[in-house]
């Protein structure tokens, strides 16, 4: 009977792969946590485009200025909000290697890869011999999980961490995408941690309480300085998760939408002159402009919970904005990439030419980034490697 329920999964889990209809994906995936997503990648397409064009008016800098204040934290919340779960479940030194194997291949191998066709644009691919090393190492990896079943368990559990950390490792140098090292360096700590607190046999609360704050220590303390920016927002997602869920976010009235805007747009006006991602939290402190890192943390946290609460309202059901949310890690992967080797620029003198030229580029950039995906996804091997889904 064991036997038979596997077998179903396993089928079901074929389904979703070569037939992923919206009435099949909306059984495994909530709708507006993909719609979010959706808003967020939009944003940063948005926000890269607008480096393409030779002149900007006043009107596009102040917009792009006010999307950089929140589009990246929005993404942080969902991230940790997603997180918690996986987290939760970090008991055993198995569930803690099967951890790690997901993040590397749904996360690391896809930004590497993506970050490695830029090299081989550019000529540099074989220049750069770490990526040699790292796809060997892979080819290893993935030889030891196929063989591992003829390898003691504890060999085998031994040998497959250690892969997985050295690969990791190597990603960090010969990727583009600081924002996925970034997630990849939360994930890190936050699995360790959390793996740790499970050994004492707290309770939950406890647990999450203690967890978090050794995980904002652990960021402050030893990660890069544009990585000090985003652990309240990751923590705030993982505390959404488990307390406000989404039935709480509901409540939120969409009367004080409006008057929470207003005062987003007053911090956002406020520290608009402030670099962000510029300076550890370290940094601040010295020369004094630590105010701007909590206004920045106000202006992150209330634009994105009114996204959220706007998106929760109108999605009902999983559709074609949903599946292109879904896809969200690799459009930034990709959208980049192409973004770094394209030569065009353009340029325009008169106010709304500049803004039909941005809004030319953005539905280029999505609509040739989302072409290459659905591309990508049609052949298992190339949706493992680029995608990282199964």
């Amino acid at each position: 009977m064991e036997r038979l329920k596997n077998s179903t999964q396993l089928n079901n889990r074929k389904l979703f792969v070569l037939m992923p209809s919206p009435q099949t994906v909306n059984k495994i995936r909530e709708p507006w946590i993909d719609n979010v997503k959706a808003f967020a990648i939009l944003c940063v397409i948005i926000g890269h485009s607008g480096g393409m064009l030779i002149t900007q008016p006043e009107s596009m800098k102040l917009f792009g200025e006010w999307i950089v204040a929140f589009n990246m934290p929005l993404f942080v919340i969902m991230a940790g909000w997603t997180a918690l779960n996986g987290f939760g479940r970090l008991w055993s030194w198995d569930s803690l290697l099967v951890f790690f194997e997901k993040m590397f291949e749904r996360t690391v191998l896809p930004s590497v890869a993506v970050s490695s066709l830029y090299v081989i644009v550019k000529g540099e691919f074989f220049d750069r011999k770490l990526w040699i090393v790292f796809f060997t190492l892979v080819y290893v990896f993935f030889l030891i999980k196929k063989y591992r079943e003829k390898i003691p368990n504890k060999w085998s559990a031994a040998v497959r961490l250690l892969m997985v950390f050295i690969l990791i490792a190597c990603s960090f140098p010969i990727n583009y995408f600081w924002f996925l090292i970034m997630v990849i360096q939360y994930q890190i700590v936050g699995g360790l941690i959390s793996f740790t607190l499970h050994q004492f046999n707290l309770s939950e609360p406890l647990r999450l309480g203690a967890g978090l704050v050794l995980f904002c220590f652990v960021v402050f303390a030893f990660l890069p300085g544009w990585s000090t920016e985003f652990p309240l927002y990751y923590c705030l997602g993982l505390i959404m998760c488990r307390y406000v869920r989404k039935d709480g976010i509901l409540k939120f009235p969409m009367w004080g939408i409006l008057p929470a805007l207003l005062l987003s747009l007053v911090c956002f006006y406020y520290c608009r002159t402030y670099i962000f991602y510029g300076y550890s939290i370290s940094s601040l402190f010295e020369t004094g402009l630590v105010r701007f890192f909590f206004v920045r943390q106000i202006t992150g946290v209330i634009i994105s919970i009114i996204v959220i609460r706007m998106v929760i309202q109108y999605s009902e059901n999983y559709n074609a904005i949903s599946r292109f949310g879904s896809f969200s890690m690799a459009l930034y992967m990709l959208h980049t990439q192409i973004v770094a080797i394209c030569p065009i620029t353009f340029e325009g003198n008169a106010t709304h030419f500049c803004w039909i030229n941005l809004l030319l580029i953005v539905c280029g950039w999505a609509g040739i980034s989302y072409g290459l995906i659905l591309l990508l996804n049609a052949w298992m091997p190339t949706r493992k490697l680029f995608l990282g889904k199964n």
